[in-house]
């Protein structure tokens, strides 16, 4: 997978309609792409932090393998930093101990670039996944608590 600037056709963050249509057969599988069911109530931000959870990028099996694990860490690390500076990213991975495996965890340098990466990424998918953003709690994050 490529990563390519906004708008490029090899970018993983494409414009749903234009990659599936009005393809309405995708739409009953967005909350298990996006693993929102691992969600647990209140462990979201209601407002915005410099923290942001990316949900749906790579699943266990993706992880699992070093070669696709670095493929995904650096086209996810190049589709965040078009936002801005990026002082952290993780993505959990099975059997490391961490918790929020199959998620996507960007503490961005500015409250700013949380708001523009969240906003940008509104209805995006990476390869054929949907993705979803949230705020995550910056203190949470700082103790690595990813649940």
């Amino acid at each position: 997978k490529a990563l390519l600037t906004p708008g490029g056709d090899e970018n993983p963050f494409l414009d749903p309609q234009k990659h599936f249509g009005n393809a309405p057969e995708m739409q009953p599988h967005l909350a298990a792409m996006c693993h929102l069911s691992l969600l647990q109530p209140g462990s979201v931000s209601k407002s915005p932090s410099r923290v942001v959870v990316i949900l749906g990028c790579a699943t266990n099996e993706q992880l699992k393998d070093d070669t696709e694990y670095l493929s995904i860490f650096n086209d996810i690390r190049q589709g965040v930093e078009q936002f801005g500076n990026i002082s952290k990213l993780i993505i959990p991975r099975p059997g490391q101990g961490l918790a929020g495996v199959g998620r996507v965890y960007v503490k961005f340098v500015e409250l700013k670039a949380a708001i523009e990466c969240t906003k940008g990424m509104k209805d995006a998918m990476y390869g054929e996944n949907y993705v979803k953003t949230v705020y995550w709690p910056e203190d949470r994050f700082n103790k690595m608590n990813l649940l």
